[in-house]
């Protein structure tokens, strides 16, 4: 067999790390002696091994923007407070707000978590320290800030003015008192201190892995204005990092007008959710009680306060942003009647057909309008005794058309027959507060006991008379 040669030799050598280090050393003491050209060159290529062994992997650049520092002279101030927000409508971010209150008070219930529904949703939402933003908190968050953002020396800044805020919410008529201020002051505060979670749960091989992340909505924040005056300036520097991270595609942009017109604090959240849920091309929409009173911002102890809560802003809904509503079972349908023409006989038509579970086309409307014929025809001679006894008392026919519209005959017979014993001074309005409210009837010995009562009210009192002398 042919012996191989030196350069053969030299280019099998392999080279690790301890090798490599073995080399050096000797190489420094001077125990390794090169004779000829091959013996040199085995060194140049040992060394290059050597190199290319001990050298460290390049660093990953990072996708996030950098962080740089926040130095604004008053000068900049003045620039910033002058400066007018571009024309375009801006985003922000359209998430539940929880806070540290509200997560304590509802980790008392069993195996439900408010984080937890969270995670399991695969829900980003805000978290405010501070405890829960009011109504006119929320109106700045989701109407009013968005809509101030400032690009200077490419930061992100939303610049506003405590009096601008009133102007805003109310801009018939604003009243700006000391509580007012106080208020928008604390919910600056409550804003300033948010902070954004998300965190995703995936499937590989069977195997569930999870990531969390989270960040400040605000890096930076300032108040200016003299000592003595409520009014005040705020900015507030949007934290970069939400730029490019995944965190950046829970955005969704809103109406300035729509939002200002909330006069309910789970109204404005309900309306945020089904705003691109229900819309001129979508108008239709169902979801589960559960899962709206979660959107809706509404957690309480018990379920039947949680059911009160949403009774009452759906109202507002309806009449605010033309989202009508109606519920079968324990599942809500929607239906957004805004830029189409209903009388208010249609719209009792829609939402009865909701409250079935049903869309409500122009065929489905005809249908509920026949089917409504029919049922007046029927009950026409139950409601005759009713009409007659609630007309004896002063109903008008007004008050008892809209009873019917709204609500079943067992119910507008009882609250009839409860307020003829009683008399009112004002029918209309009693019989349409007993209906709204759901009043309960009393019974026969409560009725006997209120009668009695009225009787002693009324029996004038006996006078003593003394013994004439004689």
């Amino acid at each position: 067999m042919k012996e191989k040669t030196k350069k053969e030799r030299i280019e099998k050598v392999k080279i690790n790390e301890k090798k490599a280090l073995d080399f050096l050393k000797r190489l420094a003491k001077g125990e390794i002696k090169f004779k000829d050209k091959e013996e040199k060159e085995l060194l140049e290529y040992i060394t290059s091994q050597v190199k290319e062994g001990l050298a460290q992997p390049e660093k990953k650049e990072t996708t996030l923007p950098e962080i740089k520092e926040m130095n604004l002279t008053p000068e900049d101030f003045k620039k910033i407070k002058t400066s007018k927000p571009p024309a375009t409508r801006h985003f922000e971010i359209s998430l539940a707000i929880a806070n540290s209150l509200e997560l304590t008070e509802y980790q008392k219930k069993e195996n439900d978590p408010l984080l937890e529904e969270y995670y399991q949703n695969n829900t980003a939402f805000i978290e405010s320290p501070r405890g829960p933003l009011t109504l006119l908190g929320k109106k700045m968050f989701y109407g009013i800030m968005p809509n101030l953002k400032r690009n200077y020396q490419g930061k992100g800044i939303t610049a506003f003015n405590s009096y601008d805020i009133i102007k805003k919410i109310n801009p018939k008529n604003p009243k700006p008192g000391g509580s007012t201020y106080k208020e928008i002051d604390e919910e600056y505060h409550k804003i300033r201190t948010m902070q954004l979670y998300h965190k995703e749960i995936t499937q590989d091989n069977g195997k569930a892995h999870s990531s969390e992340e989270w960040t400040p909505l605000f890096l930076y924040a300032k108040k200016i204005g003299e000592t003595e005056e409520e009014k005040k300036d705020y900015i507030l520097w949007e934290n970069p990092i939400l730029k490019g991270s995944i965190l950046d595609q829970y955005k969704a942009g809103y109406h300035l007008d729509n939002i200002l017109e909330a006069r309910n604090k789970h109204e404005l959240s309900i309306y945020i959710f089904l705003k691109t849920k229900v819309t001129p091309k979508k108008r239709y929409y169902h979801i589960g009680e559960d899962k709206l009173i979660l959107h809706a911002d509404i957690h309480c102890e018990r379920k039947s306060e949680e059911r009160r809560a949403l009774k009452r802003a759906l109202p507002e809904v309806e009449k605010d942003y033309q989202i009508l509503s109606g519920k079968k079972g324990n599942i809500y349908f929607f239906f957004f009647s805004k830029g189409l023409e209903y009388t208010r006989e249609e719209i009792q038509r829609i939402k009865k057909l909701l409250k079935q579970g049903k869309t409500a086309t122009d065929k489905d409307i005809m249908k509920q309008e026949e089917a409504d014929m029919n049922e007046r025809k029927a009950n026409q001679d139950r409601r005759t005794p009713t009409q007659y006894k609630a007309k004896k008392i002063g109903v008008t026919d007004e008050t008892l058309t809209w009873c019917y519209d709204n609500y079943p005959e067992e119910e507008i017979e009882k609250q009839v027959n409860l307020l003829a014993e009683r008399n009112p001074k004002n029918p209309n309005a009693l019989l349409k507060a007993a209906l709204k409210g759901h009043y309960a009837i009393p019974s026969r010995i409560e009725r006997a006991r209120e009668k009695e009562a009225l009787y002693r009210k009324r029996k004038p009192p006996k006078i003593k008379t003394e013994p004439l002398e004689v």
